[in-house]
């Protein structure tokens, strides 16, 4: 009978653990734009789940590269047109795929200096002829679209010969630093940075960026890769979005 009973309670033991879901360690490839917000979710999301996120993060163009050139990953975080690109080439299951944030285009400057008036596009212009630098990210998405602004305002020449320029990263710590006046970048990258105070671009040259995310062909853990995505872009997570300088996609 205690045979039986010890039987009994192994069996049970046994079912039980079958049916428990392993932890999964996801490997997550991110642009830059979203750190702040899976700095937050992350490990919410490692806490109700148990799975464990590996998170890569760098401007999407290196991303692409990357991920072209062979590098494994569950999930990719992209802007829109690099995710369209992984989807031609194969890279990314298009069925998975989910708009997560979009973040617009902003200056920063210095905490406690002048605001620089930007309302428009011709004061837009002025304030950047009479900035002594101006920084920005030669890869980023923001830093091609904000040179791309300057070339049609007639200035590209002007504020490339002020420029400091980062392949990637905060744009906005050279400002803090004193090593540029002005930086242009996703407000989601901006924000973050201690020191510096930030103006959206005007309505008239303002530009979102989508950040869609998606699971990899070759992701070893699809179920998972697909339940991060829908956590992400759960519209509880609203507010925190916008906290963090984005809105939710």
């Amino acid at each position: 009978m205690k045979w039986s009973s010890f039987a009994a309670a192994a069996v049970l033991m046994l079912l039980l653990s079958a049916g428990a879901a392993p932890a999964a360690e996801i490997k997550v490839i991110s642009s830059n734009g979203l750190t702040t917000v899976l700095g937050e979710l992350g490990p919410k999301y490692e806490q109700a789940t148990g799975n464990k996120l590996v998170i890569h993060y760098d401007v999407a163009n290196v991303l692409k590269k990357n991920i072209m050139d062979g590098e494994a990953f569950d999930v990719a975080i992209l802007t829109g047109p690099v995710m369209d690109e992984m989807v031609q080439a194969g890279k990314v299951r298009p069925a998975t795929r989910v708009e997560i944030a979009r973040s617009g285009v902003g200056i920063a400057y210095k905490a406690g200096s002048p605001k620089p008036d930007i309302h428009d596009a011709d004061a837009f212009k002025r304030a950047l002829l009479a900035a002594h630098s101006v920084a920005y990210t030669t890869q980023g998405a923001s830093g091609l679209y904000f040179i791309s602004v300057c070339e049609k305002l007639g200035i590209g020449d002007q504020v490339k010969a002020k420029a400091k320029v980062l392949q990637g990263g905060r744009v906005a710590e050279l400002v803090a630093r004193g090593e540029a006046e002005l930086a242009a970048q996703q407000i989601s990258e901006l924000l973050p940075v201690a020191g510096v105070e930030i103006v959206a671009f005007p309505p008239d040259l303002q530009k979102f960026t989508s950040f869609p995310g998606a699971v990899g062909t070759a992701a070893k853990r699809p179920k998972a890769a697909a339940g991060l995505i829908k956590f992400l872009a759960d519209p509880k997570n609203a507010a925190l979005m916008k906290a963090k300088g984005m809105e939710p996609g």
